[in-house]
């Protein structure tokens, strides 16, 4: 919906917010900035239960919102305002992280701690933290919570010069999400990759990778290795045994994020290749037992999640193989012995230490290589690198079968919908020399492979298309073989 005047554009959103309220009083819900539980329970019924219009209503006003925001500052200030506030807010959020300020202060309607509380407390952690006396500040820590309390994270009471917890502030601890789900979440990993100085700087060197390396098309030639100071492309700096910690703590925020519980944007369907994969092979002849591979598959989730849905189906398990770089494969074999899955899947799934770049063709006569969230690590010319070591040996039946975002086309979705998906290719971009791909550019990168030196070409098709209304997309490749002769 288009506007002109400010009260059209106040109208837009009051018609938004009255059916976000229809759906909170339908649902006895009271969305409050102080009570956590409320407000979390209000956003999961929208994001899992609510109705398209429920959901579209809450991301324009996402939108909308912005807008007048935007409207409000002026055109100046729209450019200035986040150059001025945001590093400090930053800041702030990583001094809450580091010192785990949110956790000193208990939870609880009536529950609060003074500034002197506070400051006495941080005093003993940092003290055991660094292995001698250290002095916390009272002046400090009250400056850094009135700045925090600015954006509603932590609330003060200033008759008892003492704070208690906001919705927000209690988003640092372990929280189930959505509300229902037995896995918890806390936005402390995240916090720690995002404000981690080292990825900070990423993000602000993409034009010196530039300026450096010419283009940013090589994995070791990016705003990463500037900012870490490394020769080595992300992945492998990210399994290096002396990283381990920091890529534990990236796999937890990028499984929070990916999830897209609080993105208010389009569905985050992680399970989607699975859910693809297992319910094309119901149908399979019992004595066809088939074989699956995983390419980069990490610790085999996607082989998991599959095998469980055909064996609630009472179907056969095809042979899973998860092919990725050896620290990954080494991992995933020790957690998946570890494991309580039924024997059966335990027994169907095996390990390869294979790298996708520097691995010779693949020759394991498979009927379906899999690979999610993968292609968006490289950039068109290694992607073509990975399909060529496939296609060559690859069965006439076989199926390549590719789960990655797929961006939006421009002005199709509301602007805060593609500025997630932007920012997630630039970060793709500045780390990896990767991609965010539309639809159109999934055409064009198959067009250049059948145009390259194979022999052997491929044919692109899109299974469960839902038109943009999830986040990721299935893409989907097989030969395209000649026609056959007439009868």
């Amino acid at each position: 919906m288009s506007w002109s005047t400010f009260e059209e554009l106040g109208n837009q959103i009051l018609d938004q917010c009255k059916i976000l309220d229809a759906c909170a009083k339908k649902q006895n819900f009271q969305p409050s900035f102080s009570d956590y539980d409320s407000w979390q329970a209000f956003i999961d019924c929208i994001n899992v239960n609510g109705s398209e219009v429920e959901k579209n209503a809450r991301t324009d006003l996402l939108n909308k919102t912005a807008d007048l925001r935007d409207l409000v500052l002026g055109p100046a200030g729209t450019v200035v305002w986040p150059a001025l506030t945001y590093p400090y807010q930053l800041s702030t959020l990583k001094i809450l992280n580091d010192f785990s300020i949110p956790q000193i202060i208990p939870r609880g309607k009536d529950e609060s701690k003074t500034f002197s509380e506070i400051t006495d407390e941080l005093t003993e952690n940092l003290t055991r933290r660094l292995g001698r006396r250290f002095t916390m500040s009272k002046d400090f820590v009250t400056r850094v919570i009135r700045h925090a309390s600015t954006f509603r994270i932590l609330a003060i009471d200033e008759e008892n010069q003492s704070v208690k917890h906001t919705a927000p502030s209690e988003a640092f601890f372990d929280n189930p999400i959505p509300s229902s789900s037995s896995t918890k979440y806390s936005v402390q990993s995240t916090l720690t990759i995002c404000l981690d100085l080292r990825f900070l700087n990423t993000a602000f060197r993409i034009g010196d990778a530039l300026l450096r390396y010419g283009d940013i098309v090589e994995p070791y030639q990016t705003a990463f290795n500037i900012a870490f100071d490394t020769p080595y492309d992300y992945l492998r700096y990210m399994v290096d045994e002396d990283n381990f910690d920091l890529c534990e703590t990236m796999l937890k925020h990028l499984t929070f994020v990916m999830s897209g519980h609080n993105m208010a944007t389009r569905h985050h369907d992680q399970d989607a290749l699975a859910k693809n994969v297992s319910s094309s092979i119901k149908n399979q002849p019992p004595q066809q037992i088939l074989r699956i591979v995983d390419m980069g598959g990490g610790w085999g989730d996607v082989c998991i999640s599959i095998a469980k849905a055909l064996l609630e189906a009472s179907k056969p398990l095809p042979q899973f193989v998860v092919a990725d770089l050896d620290t990954m494969a080494d991992i995933g074999e020790k957690q998946l012995r570890k494991s309580k899955l039924d024997d059966r899947i335990k027994s169907s799934i095996t390990f390869e230490r294979y790298d996708f770049i520097q691995g010779k063709n693949r020759e394991d006569n498979a009927d379906i290589y899999m690979f999610r969230f993968v292609m968006h690590d490289w950039s068109d010319s290694y992607v073509i690198t990975i399909l060529n070591k496939i296609v060559p040996n690859m069965k006439d039946d076989a199926r390549i079968l590719i789960m990655d975002y797929i961006l939006p086309e421009p002005n199709v979705f509301p602007l805060v919908v593609e500025r997630l998906k932007r920012t997630m290719d630039m970060a793709a971009m500045s780390i990896l020399a990767g991609k965010e791909r539309r639809k159109d550019d999934w055409d064009q990168l198959i067009k250049t492979f059948n145009n390259g030196s194979s022999s052997r070409k491929l044919e692109l098709h899109w299974p469960n298309d839902d038109n943009g209304k999830g986040a990721f997309g299935v893409v989907g490749l097989k030969l395209k073989l000649p026609p056959l002769p007439p009868s």
